[in-house]
């Protein structure tokens, strides 16, 4: 960290003020030369929901827990992966830093206003930082997990701050063509095809790899526009489904100034919870950061209210009264999906659905699976068919959970499936 030394930053003014000095000089220096210098980077700030795998609340969606348990659980997993953690003057700011070697270190300003929705905030080299949140602390720690925003949460954006650039990328997974004829050419069919991860008999792929585009139906996108009024154009391009079938927004760019222009900030939003800043003003940052975690809270919380699903009992004098609370979340699919290999895909212990579960077969293209979301460990339930889906949330299992599906099916399955408003 340029300005202040993790460990020295004591309260939230020097936490402020640090960052300050850190994300207008990396301004000044973009301006003045188009490049950073040596060890200068951007703001960013990874946003990480907390949720102890032992807190279950079968009651109501209020959280029990607070600073002492995300500092608990942060100092544990830090400790395996030889970092530390300190205390500042604010019950609700953290500092941290991983090392992997000297060259290597990760600090973080750990802000836990609430003790559920945590950010952390940094301003080091981002291979090192994205190691840690991404493929340490929320891969490996089962009480940590990225926020996931679907389309509709990312769209949402535009509600609160102005947006001047977007990102939609789409890897379709299931739309696999494997019986492929051979050519004129005479090169060979894909039982010999030099690529041993594909093999004429299965239809399974690693979550981490891509099917060879070869094999695609459909194309993957990337597409990614930054201009005063590219956010137009993505609607226009919505309006026209055929042009591009498969859009699905995985990033914006939002922007934020005074009234006089003269002190702004912008924010890159990806759709797995990294914020990036640019700019002269870290206050106007913040502020972004802060509505756009605002918001996720909120409709994290009102998923839990309505779609737990929990058992009521009332005692009367003789007998008693049963009810269940709750209901499905229901997804349905735009097209018909390949449900044998959905199931495959989305119940093998990886990224990004992290689930774990048994996979009963009802007919041939209807399963039930009694899952365990490897966030919270706690059981979640799904009928699951060629053309929709049902998720059972059951009261005490985290509603990032529901977030996160949508979120991965649109952007590897089908990004036209539709859901019940999050919001």
């Amino acid at each position: 960290m340029d300005a202040v030394a993790v460990a020295d930053i004591k309260s939230r003014r020097d936490f402020h003020e640090s960052f300050q000095a850190a994300m207008s000089g990396a301004h000044d220096t973009l301006r003045a030369l188009w490049h950073f210098e040596r060890g200068q980077n951007l703001p960013k700030s990874y946003l990480v929901e907390f949720h102890p795998v032992d807190s279950h609340n079968d009651n109501s969606t209020a959280h029990s827990w607070g600073t002492t348990e995300v500092y608990t659980a942060l100092k544990r997993a830090t400790k395996k992966y030889g970092g530390e953690i300190g205390k500042t003057q604010d019950d609700g700011l953290f500092w941290l830093r991983n090392s992997e070697g000297p060259e290597h270190e990760a600090d973080f300003v750990v802000d836990c206003l609430d003790p559920r929705f945590l950010v952390f905030h940094t301003l080091s080299n981002v291979e090192y930082t994205d190691r840690f949140i991404i493929n340490r602390l929320t891969q490996y720690q089962p009480e940590f997990d990225l926020f996931w925003f679907p389309v509709s949460l990312l769209e949402r954006t535009e509600t609160r701050e102005r947006i001047n650039g977007w990102q939609a990328q789409f890897r379709p997974m299931l739309d696999v063509d494997l019986m492929i004829e051979p050519d004129e050419s005479n090169e060979p069919t894909i039982d010999h095809a030099e690529d041993e991860s594909i093999q004429y008999e299965s239809t399974e792929f690693e979550s981490s790899d891509e099917p060879p585009a070869r094999l695609l139906h459909r194309p993957r996108l990337n597409i990614d526009l930054e201009y005063q009024y590219a956010f137009e154009t993505y609607k226009k391009l919505r309006e026209q489904p055929d042009l591009l079938p498969d859009m699905p927004l995985s990033a914006v760019l939002a922007e934020r100034s005074d009234e006089n222009a003269t002190s702004y900030a912008r924010a890159r939003i990806t759709s797995d919870g990294k914020i990036t800043g640019r700019g002269p003003d870290f206050g106007s940052y913040l502020q972004i950061v802060s509505g756009t975690l605002n918001d996720y809270a909120q409709v994290i919380q009102r998923l839990e209210s309505k779609y737990w699903i929990r058992v009521d009992m009332r005692h009367e004098r003789k007998s008693v009264a049963i009810s269940v609370i709750g209901e499905p979340f229901c997804i349905r699919f735009s097209h018909e999906v390949d449900v044998k290999r959905l199931v495959g895909f989305m119940f093998n212990c990886s990224r990004p659905f992290r689930l774990m579960g048994e996979v009963e077969a009802i007919e041939e293209d209807y399963f039930t699976v009694e899952a365990v979301d490897l966030h919270v460990n706690q059981p979640v339930g799904f009928e699951i068919a060629s053309t929709f889906m049902r998720i059972y949330l059951y009261a005490g299992t985290c509603g990032n959970t529901l977030v996160r599906i949508i979120r991965s099916l649109q952007h590897s399955i089908d990004s036209k499936l539709e859901h019940p408003p999050l919001a």
